[in-house]
């Protein structure tokens, strides 16, 4: 099992879904409980509180009241994809998902837009719009993008559908979606007593010959094999499987350069599956900070074991996996979300 520690934990009643890194190291975070995105630099270190915790987190941007955030992906340097839409537990209004691009290229370390409004300086925070409305969806959760293809000029992402079991292929640059993979295997169970949500995380391989989906509902994780112009050209292949019920569900992922897959798993655990597909938990368990993990990202650390800046022990940089918590729990009460750290290399 590899150590993990909390680096964040946010107010109660913001539940955390998903999460992206920038260029620069921070990291942006969507929050399914409210209709904002939100940045924190995980090798930012307070000098006045416990080890490895940022001084704060920064709100990005407020999206439309009424509306809460999913999936993210970058599909420019410094640019992002994100789903936004109307969520209430496992279930979403239909038709009142849209994908807005959020373009930081611009925005300095550590902004905040709170701050910023009250200081006259709204100018400096991203360039965010809405590019389109994806009306026919149920409810989209995971995003992730197409490479760019010699053969093909727009920017492609596609999006899962958790509950009718589809992807969707949407263009950023016609503002137009189409179903790209209607599947039983991505659909949620007809057994009562699993989550009712189908495919939940989706992932195009570091090498974009793999599309990589969860279903949470029958615990699979497995992978679409893609063409160079990024078409689903096979079926899936079942690469990991849980028995699933209400308590234990894959949710969303990250894919290594290698092939090896890091899936967050509840009740309170990071599983980790290999390219032969070889599965073993990790991280968590029972009584541990992973409590109702969502999602992950790799990231290089800058921050020693123990909470200080600078290389690792090694003398080299290090590997974390970041992972968002979507609550916290203790003695029965709800709380916010959390960022946790596991420690994959040090």
């Amino acid at each position: 099992m590899y150590p993990f520690h909390t680096l964040y934990t946010f107010p109660t009643g913001n539940f955390l879904e998903n999460l992206h890194p920038r260029p620069d190291g921070q990291i942006l975070f969507t929050s399914m409980s409210l209709p904002h995105l939100y940045s924190i630099n995980p090798n930012s270190i307070s000098t006045t509180s416990k080890p490895h915790l940022p001084t704060e987190s920064c709100l990005v941007h407020q999206f439309p009241a009424g509306k809460t955030l999913s999936g993210i992906t970058e599909i420019g340097p410094d640019v992002f994809a994100v789903n936004v839409g109307k969520f209430g537990g496992f279930k979403a209004e239909p038709g009142s998902h849209s994908i807005w691009i959020v373009d930081m290229t611009n925005v300095p370390d550590s902004f905040d837009c709170r701050t910023a409004e009250r200081e006259g300086r709204k100018g400096d925070g991203p360039v965010v719009k809405k590019v389109v409305d994806v009306t026919s969806a149920g409810l989209i959760n995971g995003l992730t993008s197409l490479p760019p293809a010699p053969d093909r000029q727009t920017r492609i992402v596609l999006a899962a559908d958790s509950m009718q079991g589809r992807v969707y292929a949407i263009d950023l640059d016609t503002a137009t979606f189409e179903i790209m993979r209607d599947d039983p295997q991505l659909a949620p169970s007809n057994s009562e007593g699993t989550v009712p949500l189908g495919i939940n995380g989706l992932r195009v391989s570091p090498s974009g010959q793999w599309l990589y989906i969860t279903n949470s509902a029958t615990g699979i994780f497995g992978r679409y094999p893609l063409s160079t112009t990024g078409s689903i050209i096979g079926d899936l292949e079942i690469l990991a499987k849980i028995e699933a019920d209400m308590t234990h569900a894959f949710d969303d992922f990250c894919v290594d350069a290698d092939g090896t897959s890091y899936i967050t798993t509840h009740p309170n655990g990071i599983y980790r599956v290999t390219p032969d597909g070889e599965q073993e938990m990790v991280a968590g368990g029972e009584g541990s900070e992973i409590v109702a993990p969502t999602s992950c990202c790799l990231v290089e650390s800058k921050v020693k074991k123990g909470g200080e800046a600078g290389k690792s022990k090694e003398g080299g940089r290090g590997k974390w996996l970041i992972v968002t918590c979507g609550m916290t729990f203790a003695d029965g009460v709800r709380g916010g979300g959390r960022i946790v750290v596991v420690e994959l290399e040090l």
